[in-house]
């Protein structure tokens, strides 16, 4: 990588690798072809600690912590096509320390409730609404 970090999160979205944030606003891409890293469009928000996934030729990153320390209660879109970043949804709750994976056709972001006794909260993501299932 280009830039030493922690907290980041990662992806392949189009055989290419993406390390996101990690107490930084900064993405770099792997391409494994040419063996080379190269920083594309920075986050909207830096984040560490966000569940990052590739799905439907965009990158996701569902909240995490924000630079300040603060909860980030957003889904962030990069668009490798036109290497920006958008803010398209809000979180159901506040993120951290999470895991995104694609199901099918559906993005599913798994993560700590607020409510302890709710742990293992999956949240499925389906034209911008959300579907809660309790794992028990």
């Amino acid at each position: 990588m280009l830039v030493a970090r922690f907290g980041h999160g990662s992806a392949e979205l189009d055989h290419m690798l993406y390390v996101v944030g990690g107490h930084t606003s900064l993405v770099e891409q792997y391409d494994p072809q040419t063996n080379k890293w190269t920083l594309v469009a920075p986050l909207r928000e830096g984040v560490s600690n966000a569940a990052v996934v590739g799905a439907k030729n965009k990158l996701f990153a569902f909240g995490g912590t924000s630079v300040n320390r603060d909860k980030y209660p957003k889904v962030q879109c990069f668009d490798p096509c036109q290497n920006r970043w958008s803010v398209p949804a809000a979180c159901p709750q506040l993120w951290r320390y999470t895991a995104a994976a694609v199901v099918g056709n559906h993005v599913v972001v798994i993560g700590p409730s607020q409510n302890p006794l709710l742990m293992g909260k999956v949240f499925v993501n389906v034209k911008a609404s959300w579907f809660v299932f309790v794992l028990v």
